[in-house]
């Protein structure tokens, strides 16, 4: 089968979560393919995959293909935002939620074949100033899993990394007061986080938020969670597919834009990487990124 994708640049982040041999895999899959020209790009330092991105959209490839985690394809997607030139993800990191978003399969030889049996699809991202993220925005206790997610926890335990940290904030009593503006309507509530969503998987333990959320409707999910309990069992509810707040009750708007004031300030995570702190503007791009996804998913 001929590729669609003549010249594909593979930006590669080594200190993802993964121990595997990438570039043996990718070689294994592409040799296949003699019509195809692929080059590498190794990623540094945090910004090199957007500079590496930038620099193959200059020089006009077919493709652009990240390898890493969820982090790793926002910074390449950085670079690419209304290029057009389609983005794979090869997922290597320890959560995936993005590849698991796309139908994408985690297995990394699995992944690099989609493209030869791909479709496009066009995605919204969210965006504050200058930065985008692509899954959601985390503040509160969210943020606070993350952040405590050190390099070391996830090389010894995986995505489990996130679930001993999600335990530990059971215990937690800290509330934060949010003034929400929603498309120009104000809305005042208590609650431990507050999530703003493009995408429905959070990457862990097949969890996800409500199957409302839709990266292609031009809008931003906003959740406000009132206790880890409650997140959990709105969690659980989604999994084995009760309706949206049958096992607990949590707030949920759908906006265009948003902006938080937090009491006391929070900390913002896009992605896994720093947006800044509260008092912040959110707002969803439409059809700001083009992806590859499956053209025939395997059933999930």
């Amino acid at each position: 089968m001929q590729s669609p994708y003549k010249t594909i640049q593979i930006i590669v982040n080594p200190a993802a979560g993964q121990d595997e041999a990438i570039l043996n895999t990718l070689n294994r899959v592409f040799s296949k393919h003699e019509d195809v020209t692929w080059d590498t790009s190794i990623i540094l330092k945090h910004g090199d995959g957007e500079k590496w991105a930038r620099a193959a959209v200059e020089a006009g490839v077919d493709l652009v293909a990240s390898y890493g985690g969820d982090g790793t394809a926002l910074d390449v997607a950085n670079g690419m935002v209304g290029s057009g030139i389609p983005q794979m993800v090869l997922p290597g990191g320890t959560a995936n939620a993005l590849a698991q978003e796309l139908n994408i399969p985690l297995n990394l030889e699995a992944a690099a074949e989609v493209i030869f049996n791909s479709e496009t699809r066009v995605i919204d991202l969210g965006k504050t100033d200058d930065r985008y993220f692509i899954l959601r925005a985390d503040m509160g206790v969210s943020a606070q899993i993350v952040d405590e997610a050190s390099r070391e926890m996830k090389d010894r335990f995986g995505v489990l990394a996130y679930g001993i940290n999600a335990l530990r904030a059971v215990t937690t009593n800290d509330r934060t007061h949010f003034t929400l503006t929603l498309d120009g309507e104000t809305v005042e509530t208590d609650g431990i986080a507050c999530l703003i969503a493009n995408a429905n998987k959070l990457g862990t333990m097949e969890l996800t938020l409500s199957p409302n959320v839709d990266m292609t409707d031009g809008l931003l999910n906003v959740f406000v969670f009132n206790s880890v309990t409650e997140s959990l069992l709105s969690a659980a509810a989604q999994i084995i597919r009760l309706q949206d707040g049958a096992a607990a009750t949590l707030q949920h708007w759908l906006v265009k834009e948003v902006t938080v004031v937090a009491d006391p300030p929070q900390k913002v995570r896009g992605d896994g990487e720093s947006l800044g702190e509260t008092p912040l503007t959110i707002s969803i791009v439409p059809q700001a990124m083009t992806v590859l996804v499956p053209r025939n998913p395997e059933p999930a």
